[in-house]
């Protein structure tokens, strides 16, 4: 009779810890946020926003912005995928921050403007001078693997305007430019090439 007494005691004590232990943490907390986009000056409107621990990713609107919502508190990362930014050979994501119970998140991403791109690529001494640069990536039509290797040539027009001669005239002018050396990877190629802001050009590949 004892051994029972002790044995139900036991019972009475370790079953509510256990009740407890099992209980799901609440689904209150949210991130909300905004992608922008500094080249065009305006939210990065379709961008793929993956959220760490998420399976589904979500979509930032015509302003850029986005919002998951019943998400457990915990520590969280974000990441920011568009053809833009693979394009420019950028990775957008956040730092792990922590999201509070019955709390919201905020985030801000943003692409870095042209001048910013520019003094990257090609250093502040060019940039002062022709703040514009042209990047990109150069990918196989059939399967979109990046080509290594791949010979870009940049060609544009120059208007002239002078007091002598009112009418303008256009000078052809063709350029093989360095290819950036600070990125090895095939799959980006950068133009470093100092260039005038809003210049037409076309690329030969």
């Amino acid at each position: 009779m004892r051994a029972r007494r002790m044995m139900i005691g036991a019972m009475l004590v370790f079953a509510p810890g256990t009740f407890f232990a099992q209980s799901p943490a609440p689904k209150t907390s949210r991130i909300v946020g905004i992608v922008i986009d500094s080249l065009h000056q305006s939210g990065l409107e379709g961008a793929e926003v993956i959220v760490s621990g998420l399976a589904s990713p979500v979509t930032t609107d015509s302003l850029g912005r986005f919002s998951v919502d019943s998400l457990v508190p915990g520590t969280y990362q974000v990441g920011v995928f568009h053809p833009l930014i693979e394009s420019l050979g950028l990775t957008l994501a956040s730092k792990p921050f922590n999201v509070g119970r019955d709390s919201t998140g905020v985030v801000s991403l943003a692409i870095p403007s042209a001048t910013t791109l520019a003094s990257r690529y090609c250093g502040k001494e060019v940039t002062a001078a022709h703040p514009a640069v042209v990047a990109g990536r150069v990918l196989d039509p059939d399967t979109d693997v990046p080509v290594s290797a791949a010979k870009i040539s940049l060609a544009w027009v120059d208007m002239v305007v002078s007091k002598d001669d009112p009418l303008m005239h256009q000078e052809d002018e063709k350029h093989e430019p360095e290819i950036g050396e600070d990125h090895q990877e095939p799959s980006q190629l950068v133009v470093k090439l100092g260039l005038q802001v809003g210049l037409p050009w076309l690329a030969d590949i």
